[in-house]
């Protein structure tokens, strides 16, 4: 229902709920009388209907956010009634804290005892990110250190290899502590049979990849190697082929000169993408990308671009992913052509490198160029799989949520590293999903109907266009650029982690942050936490209230609102000034931690400890629970 439709019919006549004008009333009767140009209609007696506040509270609750809003203005009734709903105020604080609710969703009619504890317990959860205050802080020791780790769900894995074996044949599956169980955390240990390169979990499928290597790793160039690769889907609930699967083991294969490699696997839906990458600039004939529907065993696809490197790719969309190159300088779009229907003949790949965003120019007279450029993102999550849940297994259980990140409205960070000689400084660039599939949309505009025209070229956008100059509904901007104060870390991803809106980052004092390009050790093992917001909803709404003035929070964090435009000046690096003007909101704790890098997922924070600094192998955990 429109809220123009919704408004209009509340502000007929200021006294009452609903008018029907002379035009309805004249429907019930016998004999119709129309009015003549002479006639008045606002002259005649009109029918008064009341519409109890149970049923105008249900049909608010068919609007989205904004068309609620819009209603408060129509007159003081409705105000009341939308102020004194608890499951309206409930929807509008969900809907400003862009998350989604797991479990029963709240209508009319559910009780409104329940709707008082969650609309309590939303508020608590925002407040606490928005001040960092934390309702418990634990260590979690890890045990033997192995750099293969995972986090889902409130689950974090790590491995554990045997005695004399380059490969773990384990996994350690440690339930991390929650709102709901702070002490009684579980841990569990499951011999996976197989030497495992890479693991990749999705709790709402219950689906466990284990990537496994069909030779050691030596590191030496071979003219003409073979390289296999075995991927296992397994159930999570009890380690077996995964019911789903129809294949238990996918094989891939090819010939290379090249064994040193690195992998990175994410699902989404039924997509499950690993990027092989050698890590090495140059070495084309290394570097892909390949995706398969993990229920059918079929290959949707493979990318392969000679003489680029990739280091990262992320799902933006089931059909939609994105691979940065830093050869290139890019930033690449592609997208699964739709399969053609039966009669017409399948033309082109079945994956089309649909739009490159270019990277902001180098200055080309200092000699710094692009070495890596990741980038990172949260899949969006599939309704829980009651199976998993339900299923008798020993590996800890995550928790039910009540609420879940709004990921499809997420967004995806972008981190490019710039070096010249023994200097190196790291470029990150937020921006939303809702930017990069409206490049998408465009794009798809300009090569016409895949179905019955061959997509054979891709439209290059230069950075000063498709950052900080196209807009869409929400706000003037599509991206926030600015320079990440870690360069050091033993692993790149350890410098910003991104959930749904938030980005979490470990930063040094400014005050101790000099020009020097090799930090001390105390400042190697000590960084402040930093939390970023880019809700636009929650930066456009008035973020602190007078709970948030309160003097323990002052003085533990400081807060600050970002509107502006960013300026990162042209010079030595940059061939032009970088601008971007994407707001968020930004907290950071005045305390330093003794933490190698942070992560993040619903209601956690996760400080990572390292046994010396620039060891990539993980100790223990520090788990701040929201």
């Amino acid at each position: 229902m429109p809220a123009a439709l919704v408004a209009s019919s509340f502000t007929l006549h200021s006294k009452t709920d609903y008018s029907v004008t002379m035009l309805s009333r004249r429907g019930f009767q016998d004999k119709p009388q129309w009015p003549t140009r002479t006639t008045s209609l606002l002259r005649r007696r009109v029918v008064q209907v009341q519409l109890p506040d149970e049923l105008l509270i249900h049909i608010l609750c068919f609007l989205n956010l904004r068309d609620l809003l819009r209603c408060r203005l129509a007159n003081r009734r409705v105000y009341t009634v939308i102020n004194n709903s608890l499951t309206l105020q409930f929807r509008i604080e969900l809907s400003h804290a862009a998350l989604l609710q797991f479990s029963q969703p709240v209508t009319g009619k559910t009780s409104h005892s329940t709707t008082l504890q969650r609309l309590d317990l939303l508020r608590k959860l925002q407040f606490s990110w928005r001040n960092l205050a934390w309702r418990s802080r634990k260590t979690i020791p890890l045990g033997q250190p192995y750099p293969l780790y995972e986090l889902s769900s409130g689950i974090f894995i790590t491995a554990a290899r045997r005695a004399g074996v380059a490969k773990p044949h384990k996994l350690i599956f440690q339930e991390l502590p929650s709102l709901d169980n702070h002490s009684n955390i579980s841990r569990a240990t499951i011999d996976c049979g197989i030497p495992t390169s890479q693991v990749c979990i999705d709790v709402s499928q219950d689906l466990l990849v284990l990537l496994e290597e069909g030779h050691q790793n030596t590191g030496l160039l071979r003219q003409g190697h073979k390289l296999s690769f075995r991927v296992h889907l397994r159930s999570l609930a009890n380690n077996t082929l995964h019911p789903a699967a129809r294949r238990q083991v996918l094989e891939y294969e090819w010939t290379s000169s090249w064994t040193s490699y690195t992998f990175v696997m994410q699902i989404m839906g039924h997509s499950l993408g690993i990027l092989f990458s050698s890590g090495v600039l140059g070495d084309s004939d290394f570097e892909r990308f390949v995706v398969w529907d993990w229920r059918t065993g079929a290959m949707r696809g493979m990318v392969f671009m000679p003489g680029s490197r990739y280091d990262s790719f992320t799902f933006i969309s089931p059909d939609t992913f994105v691979i940065p190159c830093a050869r290139t300088e890019t930033i690449n779009v592609f997208l699964f052509r739709p399969t053609p229907p039966p009669g017409i003949p399948d033309r082109g790949p079945s994956i089309h490198h649909l739009c490159a965003l270019k990277l902001p120019a180098l200055n080309p007279t200092t000699g710094y160029k692009y070495i890596n450029v990741t980038c990172q993102s949260q899949p969006t999550p599939d309704p829980p799989a009651h199976a998993y849940y339900a299923a008798p297994h020993t590996i800890p259980r995550p928790k039910s949520k009540l609420f879940a990140q709004d990921q499809a409205n997420g967004i995806v960070q972008f981190t490019a590293s710039v070096s010249r000689h023994a200097r190196t400084v790291d470029l990150l660039i937020i921006t939303h999903r809702k930017a990069l599939m409206s490049f998408v949309t465009s794009s798809q505009d300009a090569l016409g109907d895949p179905l019955t025209e061959p997509w054979e070229s891709y439209p290059m956008m230069p950075a000063k266009t498709w950052g900080p100059d196209i807009g869409f509904k929400e706000w003037r901007a599509v991206s926030r650029c600015m320079l990440s104060q870690f360069t050091y870390l033993a692993n790149s991803n350890w410098r910003s982690q991104v959930f749904g809106y938030r980005v979490a980052q470990l930063v040094r004092n400014p005050a101790e942050t000099t020009n020097a390009t090799v930090a001390p050790v105390s400042l190697a093992r000590a960084g402040h936490i930093r939390v970023l917001d880019f809700n636009p909803l929650f930066v456009k709404r008035p973020p602190l209230f007078p709970e948030d003035y309160h003097h323990i929070i002052q003085s533990t964090v400081t807060r600050r609102m970002v509107t502006d435009v960013g300026i990162i000046p042209k010079g030595e690096i940059w061939v032009e000034n970088i601008e971007s003007s994407l707001p968020y909101y930004e907290v950071t704790t005045r305390e330093a931690f003794p933490l190698a890098g942070i992560m993040m997922d619903e209601e956690r924070l996760i400080g990572l400890r390292t046994a010396s600094p620039g060891s990539p192998d993980l100790v223990a955990l520090d788990v701040f629970v929201i």
